[in-house]
């Protein structure tokens, strides 16, 4: 799995575009950003369900940069 600094952009993150959408309109514009959201901001995005929640914060938490 590819690791990212808390400063990439969502936009250089392969993720899924409805996801990545949603993320950018959210103003979650960096993988810092979405790191430090809370669980309850991330379920309450438009098109977010249950499995792209789970999908986000598993791409989110392991992908840090050592």
């Amino acid at each position: 799995m590819a690791s990212f600094s808390d400063e990439t952009p969502i936009s250089a993150i392969e993720l899924p575009s409805r996801m990545r959408n949603a993320l950018i309109k959210a103003g979650l514009v960096t993988a810092g950003h979405v790191r430090k959201a809370s669980d309850t901001k991330l379920r309450s995005l438009p098109n977010i369900g249950p499995t792209f929640f789970s999908q986000i914060r598993k791409v989110f938490n392991r992908a840090r940069t050592r």
